[in-house]
């Protein structure tokens, strides 16, 4: 189990979602952030990417990412997002007609 927490975010936290990827397989996992910023994951040990993004007016917001490696059964993170503003996930371009 990892237990985290999200702290010095400007916005909404019930707005945030914590993604854990492995690096070595397929396992995926997603946690919101609760009012107090917390969140949790069943996971095992291992190497992982940590990716925190923010449903914005805007649109998505990669607001930090960060390797991970989990050692034990109970590890815990604390997520800094003081001064963060984070990378806009943009748009797709729409697709144009081909002309044959």
């Amino acid at each position: 189990m990892v237990n985290g927490s999200v702290r010095n975010y400007d916005g909404e936290l019930r707005n945030i979602r914590v993604r854990i990827m492995a690096l070595y397989g397929d396992e995926l996992r997603e946690s919101t952030v609760n009012g107090r910023g917390s969140f949790h994951f069943p996971i095992d040990t291992g190497a992982y990417l940590l990716l925190v993004v923010a449903d914005t007016e805007g649109g998505l917001v990669i607001l930090d990412s960060r390797p991970l490696r989990v050692l034990w059964n109970d590890e815990s993170i604390e997520i800094d997002l003081k001064d963060k503003r984070g990378t806009p996930i943009p748009e797709a371009a729409p697709k144009r007609d081909r002309i044959h």
